[in-house]
């Protein structure tokens, strides 16, 4: 890999983050490794239901995704009924390497590791207990930038 300015792994959201920033910052050559198989690439995006789809190829092989809406929004008017709690399930760690506002990863004695940075799910430290909805994915975009300039700087 010493052909390259800068290695991303993975490559859901945070990761692509990471690489656009890299290339942005001045790094020559970036390369994303993603170990998923070719139909579950794209990390925890691949699953969203978003657009950021790097699964697929082209932008044709998208078309016919969306479901249709018929279905949606139906009334519910004939008893009984009947109500359960629900809760999330698995949509990041709250565990994870500790990294710094530079997205340094940060050894166990609080001193940054050189050369290597983290950002998505790998990142522990950010959420304590519980988190607001939506919050994963932009800390991955928001650590995923701020990994990919600093390593570019590196």
């Amino acid at each position: 890999m010493a052909d390259y300015d800068v290695v991303v792994v993975g490559a859901g959201n945070a990761a692509m983050a990471a690489a656009v920033s890299a290339r942005e910052q001045g790094a020559g050559r970036v390369a994303v490794l993603e170990k998923a198989p070719r139909e579950l690439r794209g990390g925890n995006t691949h699953y969203s239901g978003g657009l950021l789809r790097f699964a697929y190829d082209r932008a044709e092989d998208l078309l016919g995704l969306a479901l249709p809406k018929s279905n949606w929004a139906q009334r519910l008017d004939t008893p009984p009924f009947t109500a359960w709690p629900v809760t999330g399930g698995i949509t990041f760690t709250f565990g994870g390497v500790r990294v710094n506002d530079r997205a340094q990863v940060q050894s166990t004695s609080w001193t940054s590791i050189a050369g290597l940075y983290a950002c998505g799910e790998m990142v522990g430290g950010l959420f304590h207990g519980n988190y607001p909805g939506g919050t994963g994915l932009m800390s991955g975009a928001v650590f995923g930038r701020i990994a990919g300039a600093n390593a570019a700087g590196a």
